[in-house]
């Protein structure tokens, strides 16, 4: 395996996390937005399409929840 393909795998492992353990704390964070059942789902949807986009460019160093919130609260308003 390459190193971009080392990287790929990495990334797409780290979303993995990232969406089990965020997708219902941001499905909640629309909730104050939207009444909407499927504008919530589509809103979690977004965060994580932006989340997966970008994942390669995010420092992990960096607070990881306040970017996934970021993002989330971007889509809604």
């Amino acid at each position: 395996m390459n190193s971009t393909q080392q990287r790929n795998y990495t990334d797409h492992n780290i979303f993995n996390v990232l969406f089990q353990n965020y997708s219902e704390k941001i499905y909640r964070l629309a909730g104050k937005f939207f009444a909407n059942q499927t504008d919530r789902e589509v809103a979690v949807q977004e965060t994580f399409l932006r989340v997966y986009k970008n994942i390669h460019n995010f420092d992990r160093a960096k607070n990881t929840s306040a970017w996934i919130y970021r993002i989330g609260t971007n889509i809604c308003i």
